[in-house]
């Protein structure tokens, strides 16, 4: 790192060897990079900055020679080592979207306004942008120990003092792409593998992206994050990127319009005022909920991009699912009232519908917790985290009034007492709805009575296992909510997981 002293701006500076200019080693780096400079200075292109730029430039002489060097602005680190930050040695796909969409974007810049090509494109040249470049400069230079006139230079690495958040936090995710020399070597034919074994190319067996994407062994595990419908569209991706025929390669502006980069359609869900109460601690538990389907079963569920709070109402941005909803296929047509069941439907039809929800139940019933309640997250995983909302619970105090602190405000652990808070909950329906809740004494009695034996009942219901496990279950889970993909006549999406 240096200090501009006429700007009083601190930069990063690049020293390039002695033989990289006046002889066959030419790289043009410096030419290519004023370019590419002359050009952003006069272009409206939406994605120059993601392109690193050429602040200042002098030649130094050395005991080796006359050295180029350019100043940049001060970057973070390097992809490569984000990747090694991470377990698996993969990063997470959102973040790939993200970095790769502005790769592209970019390269196109490069190409389209520049004319130039990036011969050296790797992970060790892609770097993100700093979130706080003045803190990390200033805590740089405080780490760093003022020179002397005996030191030559400063020894502390600048990288040491860069924040090493994983891309998965980073809060805005930003790159800038480096290394514009022109590289010039020999085609390879061989290599060395990770355990040191010496591979010829030309004895190697060819394979297919998609076991390189979706194989059986390490490394070419699917990514946990990736669903399996989102494995053909990543390979027909790859395919456009990797073409070695320039003719036949996809150019960055059709790949930037490609399904995998573009991304989903999205949709935002508002929490409808007056028709769901509790809309923050609803919108908590979908999100959860969808979450923790989406990572550990294979039900399609809309992918969570974000939740928060708005003067209106909490809000979730989800993927858009295509389909059609599974109780408009069922239904009688010509019914325009409260849908009934088709009387011509045929019986393969009514099969396959049983047949889907039934493997849908089946799934969830997979998944067993220690207690009853809502699903929450951490980074630490999912757990039950509050009390059991249910869709009753939000009717009885839309529609009878009913306060918040008539029903339970915890976990259950027990599911007789579960039972027992869910009985308790008729009575006091009973006694504080205030219209429309009885007819005359003898009615009233009738439906006292009715709930206390009820209430009796519900502490003997559940007596094999009562304190689990428990299975996962939506209140809400009916035709309405299962989307059907009309050319395989599959489930293509679940969704409203809030009860």
């Amino acid at each position: 790192m240096a200090n501009i002293l006429q700007h009083q701006k601190y930069v990063a500076l690049k020293a390039l060897r002695a033989d990289c200019y006046g002889g066959h080693h030419d790289i043009f780096e410096r030419e290519i990079l004023s370019k590419i400079l002359e050009v952003s200075r006069h272009s409206s292109h939406q994605c120059r900055n993601y392109v690193s730029h050429l602040l200042e430039q002098f030649t130094h002489t050395g005991p080796n020679g006359d050295h180029a060097c350019l100043a940049f602005d001060v970057l973070g680190h390097h992809l490569d080592f984000q990747i090694a930050k991470y377990e698996d040695g993969k990063l997470p796909v959102r973040a790939v979207k993200t970095i790769a969409r502005q790769l592209l974007l970019a390269l196109d810049f490069l190409h389209r306004e520049c004319g130039i090509i990036h011969t050296d494109l790797k992970p060790t040249n892609i770097l993100l942008e700093l979130e706080n470049k003045s803190r990390t400069i200033a805590h740089y230079l405080s780490e760093v120990p003022a020179r002397t006139d005996s030191q030559r230079g400063v020894t502390t690495p600048l990288r040491e003092a860069i924040p090493t958040s994983l891309v998965s936090e980073t809060k805005s995710l930003h790159v800038r792409l480096i290394d514009f020399g022109v590289e010039k070597g020999n085609r390879a034919a061989h290599f060395f593998d990770k355990q040191g074994n010496l591979l010829r190319i030309p004895d190697l067996r060819p394979t297919c992206l998609e076991r390189l994407v979706n194989g059986t062994t390490k490394p070419f595990l699917k990514p946990i994050d990736m669903p399996e419908a989102e494995v053909p569209i990543f390979v027909d991706f790859l395919e456009g990127v990797i073409e070695i025929d320039p003719g036949s390669r996809k150019p960055a502006a059709e790949l930037l319009q490609h399904e995998w980069i573009h991304g989903p359609d999205v949709i935002v869900r508002f929490a409808t005022l007056g028709r769901a109460i509790l809309r923050r601690e609803k919108a908590e538990t979908e999100v959860a909920a969808m979450k923790y389907i989406s990572h550990t079963s294979s039900i399609p569920v809309p992918e969570v991009f974000g939740s928060r709070i708005c003067w209106a109402s909490p809000y979730i941005v989800m993927s858009f699912l295509k389909g059609v909803p599974l109780s408009q296929i069922l239904k009688d047509p010509s019914t325009k009232e409260r849908p009934v069941l088709n009387p011509q439907i045929s019986d393969w039809s009514l099969k396959r519908a049983y047949h889907e929800m039934a493997a849908i139940m089946l799934e969830l019933s997979k998944y067993r917790f220690d207690s009853i309640g809502s699903l929450g997250g951490d980074e630490t995983g999912f757990f039950i985290a509050r009390r059991p909302l249910t869709f009753n619970m939000n009717e009885l105090m839309a529609s009878a009034n009913l306060p918040e602190e008539v029903f339970p405000s915890h976990t259950f652990r027990s599911a007789t007492d579960y039972f027992q808070a869910l009985a308790t909950q008729h009575l006091f329906h009973l006694r504080l709805q205030q219209r429309n809740a009885v007819i005359d004494e003898d009615d009233c009695r009738k439906k006292f009575n009715a709930r206390c034996l009820f209430l009796n009942i519900a502490k003997n219901l559940c007596v094999e296992y009562p304190e689990g496990p428990f299975r996962l279950y939506c209140d809400d889970f009916r035709p309405s909510n299962v989307l059907i993909d009309l050319d395989t006549l599959r489930v293509s999406g679940v969704i409203d997981w809030e009860f």
